[in-house]
């Protein structure tokens, strides 16, 4: 027979306390301690981090940072702050969620000298590397770019790898930032993935003009069509009666920097610098939602673009949705924003005029040679090639100027003196820049395309003379 054993209440006192015990000891270990709780914590971090990590190359230790918010008015889920001293500018992106959840990403870049670091920071403390601190570089640049096309949906599904090659590579205004101009065939029709679709089968040629800023693809388009970003048509035309534009805009300007934020409701931002300071300010942050209309104007059709479309140096108007936010610079939602790729010959100009934009630092330089007449057409200013009937539309350099004497049209360098009559036999260095780029000289051109005088483009060099015959 079993007998009911009876354990003496200490035993079972100290059995349920080191349980309690050991239960709280392992809870406790799970929790993360809470070390950073802002944008500069995290920053801080992260300069720690590098400083332990490289001897070289990183913000000294006694730098002052000034601080700015970048989140726009009204803007939920994320906030972005950035600090600058002197070439050094410091992004701090992160989550609204709860502080032991935080992850923090840092991206760090010398303005000058184009040495880049990125990371994220937990809220412990902790520091992983995403980008290992380097020099940009335009071949670096370069490789990212091709990678980019090669893996493309376009390119995998029957891109013909032996014929994709560069053609161009053009230097814009910004930090580390280039544009690639790639070529390439197609064994079919088309772009993407079109795997189950009907296909004529014809060799398609393609070009794919790649924007890389400081190390990432910011702008990917192929043929001026396809939009390689995002998989979309790059440019639909819109019936005019669906064009919601009022008389006046209320801004316009032209695009310095945008700022792709992609939440749930907003695309991003744009800074719109503009041509004269209204009563507000001389700049514009401009929001723009998933649901604002981003138009595109070239002389005749409206087109619907992506936000992803949108370059630096476009020149846009924008219509304000709701009241404006005097910071600095001025914070507005945008209603509509329109980009005007051509511009109107003002009647009274015998010419259309181009000019490129002053040089900042070291611009790369083209150096293929132009022999020609340069001859007026319909207002258009060209120098048509001794043999066939291509004729290149000219975007002279920065301080050139023309003049009507009589019957006779002069163009004039920066110092004034005479180079050119309109008949001449010319010979220009510089490149030429096709139809399908012809956005991508936005970025060059001081006062604007004309629809009214089509490319191909020739942007002039440093070379510039009368042709003898014998040349």
């Amino acid at each position: 027979m079993l007998k009911n054993k009876s354990f003496p209440i200490t035993i079972v006192f100290t059995v349920l306390t080191t349980a309690i015990l050991l239960s709280l000891s392992l809870a406790s270990c799970n929790e993360q301690p809470i070390e950073l709780q802002s944008a500069s914590e995290a920053k801080d971090a992260a300069l720690s981090y590098l400083e332990s990590q490289y001897s070289d190359n990183t913000p000294p230790e006694d730098l002052i940072w000034q601080e700015h918010a970048l989140t726009p008015e009204g803007f939920v889920g994320a906030e972005t702050v950035e600090f600058v001293s002197g070439e050094w500018m410091l992004t701090v992106s992160y989550p609204v969620v709860l502080p032991e959840n935080t992850v923090y990403k840092v991206n760090i870049i010398n303005g000058i000298t184009g040495w880049h670091w990125k990371g994220n920071v937990k809220a412990d403390g902790t520091v992983t590397e995403v980008s290992a601190l380097n020099q940009l570089s335009k071949d670096d640049s370069q490789n990212i770019a091709l990678d980019f096309v090669k893996n493309s949906p376009t390119f995998v599904f029957d891109g013909i790898e032996e014929t994709l090659h560069l053609t161009e590579s053009l230097e814009i205004s910004l930090p580390y930032t280039w544009t690639f101009i790639f070529r390439f065939e197609s064994a079919h029709a088309g772009y993407g993935d079109r795997t189950g679709r009907m296909l004529a089968e014809v060799i398609t040629p393609h070009e794919a003009a790649i924007t890389i800023e400081q190390g990432e693809v910011v702008y990917a388009s192929m043929d001026n069509k396809w939009d390689m970003m995002n998989q979309i048509e790059l440019s639909d035309v819109v019936d005019p009666d669906d064009v919601i534009i009022r008389e006046e805009s209320d801004i316009t300007g032209t695009i310095t920097e945008i700022d792709h934020i992609n939440s749930e409701t907003v695309e991003g931002r744009i800074l719109v610098e503009l041509e004269q300071p209204n009563n507000t300010s001389d700049k514009f942050w401009v929001t723009i939602k998933k649901d604002t209309p981003v138009y595109e104007y070239d002389g005749q059709d409206h087109y619907s673009i992506a936000f992803n479309s949108l370059q630096n140096g476009q020149n846009v108007e924008v219509w304000f949705k709701g009241a404006v936010m005097e910071s600095y610079p001025a914070q507005v939602e945008a209603e509509e924003v329109l980009v005007r790729l051509s511009i109107d010959i003002p009647p009274e100009e015998p010419i259309y005029f181009p000019i490129q934009k002053s040089a900042n630092g070291e611009q790369e330089v083209m150096e293929a040679l132009l022999f020609g007449e340069l001859i007026v057409t319909e207002r258009c200013l060209r120098v048509k090639e001794p043999e066939g009937n291509t004729s290149y539309l000219i975007i002279w350099p920065n301080g050139y100027t023309y003049s009507v004497e009589g019957d006779e049209i002069q163009i004039r360098n920066s110092q004034g003196n005479t180079v050119f009559r309109v008949g001449d036999q010319v010979r220009l260095s510089g490149g030429e820049i096709p139809v399908l780029s012809a956005q991508l000289i936005a970025d060059y051109i001081y006062n604007g395309l004309s629809n009214e005088c089509p490319g191909p483009y020739w942007l002039v060099g440093e070379e510039v003379s009368i042709s003898n015959s014998e040349d």
